[in-house]
């Protein structure tokens, strides 16, 4: 069996505590912060248990990617001689925004998909 024991080197403090194991005799045990415990024996030097913490992580939370569309739509009344005139003022004079008067309107649309990439 491998197991992978993985501690900051260094001093770490542990709750001891000792013990009497059917199977192995006499006990002193150490737990980790993280939940795992070490175990050594009395009666038989150089024997170590383990016991590691349940290391059953949380499902990672997976961000869903979304394709949100604005679309925000200005209606202007112009007088203007021609068509092109009309367009060349709402092009460069008028500005885009909410901040509408008289019968210029202004509306958005907002319009969200789960993007399926």
């Amino acid at each position: 069996m491998t197991a992978h024991f993985i501690m900051p080197e260094g001093y770490i403090n542990a709750e001891e505590d000792v013990g009497d194991d059917a199977a192995h005799g006499p006990y002193r045990s150490y737990t980790f912060p993280c939940g795992s415990i070490i175990y050594t024996y009395y009666d038989k030097p150089g024997l170590v248990s383990f016991c590691l913490a349940d290391t059953e992580e949380e499902e990672e939370q997976v961000m869903k990617k979304y394709r949100v569309v604005v679309e925000q739509r200005n209606v202007f009344y112009e007088e203007a001689e021609t068509p092109e005139e009309a367009r060349r003022i709402a092009a460069e004079d008028r500005i885009w925004d909410e901040d509408q008067r008289g019968e210029d309107t202004y509306d958005v649309e907002i319009t969200v998909e789960e993007d399926e990439e």
